[in-house]
């Protein structure tokens, strides 16, 4: 009886040795660093392990102050997800999947800020047909390039025809160049996809007082509206900022401003002069009323007007 005992004792031992090679066997040490596009390590960084096969599994791991970082991985012969974040930078993630008794596993990280993202997404846009030649048409036109640019304009609408500011940009040195046919047409087509853009507002106005035709926008729209897109644009004139009458050219817009905030009717700058200006209006009459009935030729003055300059 003792020496059965005894040899269950050893057999035990001997189970629990051979588990424990089994477990270390499986096991894997990694390691790795996070830093930034410019080599910089990013210690603020944290690494989230998980894995599809084992729904449980989370093991965070956080990095040091040069941005390096190391694991211990029981399980090997599974295959894990590596997440890893860092305040400002955009997330990345890598698949984990190393031989069971591995020790020099070596994982390289490196996150793009949020600032550079932006920057490689619109690198991306302008790269894609219609954007790329509208940039193109905008360095040329910079450069003093017109009818070059004009091509450029010409080929990012026939590539992307809803290219609104291809579009406005085409119908402007149309205009200026006297074309005044196409630049309505183009000017139409850029208020077909949005009627409140005001560069295409302005050429066409103009085109069709060369050309003698009508607007081709409705005959209202909401003046708030223009003031604060104006205003976002940086191109919205306050009455008490005017400190010279040539800031506003022809085509520009004038509101009739009736609080600091509400805009009640709005017009087309005909002929700016020192003390009055030129105008053609929507949904007037011969008063002047912003609840007309007609297209109106009028002069103004500048009392309770603000400026959208084109």
């Amino acid at each position: 009886m003792r020496m059965r005992g005894v040899t269950l004792i050893l057999f035990s031992i001997l189970a629990l040795a051979a588990a424990g090679v089994v477990i270390a066997g499986a096991q894997a040490r990694i390691g790795g660093i996070v830093t930034d596009s410019n080599g910089n390590p990013l210690p603020d960084a944290v690494i989230t392990i998980t894995s599809d096969e084992v729904s449980s599994y989370h093991k965070e791991i956080k990095v040091g102050k040069d941005g390096k970082f190391k694991a211990l991985i029981l399980d090997a012969t599974r295959v894990y997800l590596m997440h890893v974040e860092a305040p400002g930078y955009q997330p990345a993630e890598r698949e984990l999947d190393v031989p069971a008794g591995s020790t020099d596993s070596f994982f390289e990280f490196v996150l793009k800020s949020h600032e550079e993202l932006v920057v490689s997404q619109k690198q991306s846009i302008r790269e894609q047909p219609g954007y790329k030649e509208y940039e193109e048409g905008r360095n040329l036109l910079a450069a003093g390039k017109n009818e070059e640019a004009r091509a450029k304009f010409a080929a990012a609408v026939e590539a992307m025809p809803d290219l609104i500011p291809a579009l406005a940009s085409l119908a402007e040195l149309d205009h200026q160049a006297g074309r005044y046919e196409e630049a309505l047409a183009t000017a139409r087509k850029c208020l077909e996809e949005d009627e409140e853009v005001i560069d295409c507002l302005a050429i066409a106005a103009n085109a069709c007082q060369s050309l003698g035709a009508s607007l081709p926008v409705r005959s209202s729209f909401s003046c708030d509206t223009l003031a604060a897109s104006a205003k976002e644009k940086g191109i919205f004139l306050h009455e008490s900022m005017i400190e010279d009458k040539a800031q506003i050219r022809q085509g520009s817009f004038f509101l009739n401003r009736r609080t600091p905030t509400d805009w009640v009717h709005a017009g087309i700058v005909i002929r700016p002069e020192n003390e009055v200006f030129q105008t053609i209006e929507g949904n007037t009459n011969d008063e002047g009323s912003r609840e007309g009935y007609e297209v109106c030729k009028r002069i103004r003055g500048y009392r309770k007007k603000d400026f959208i300059l084109i």
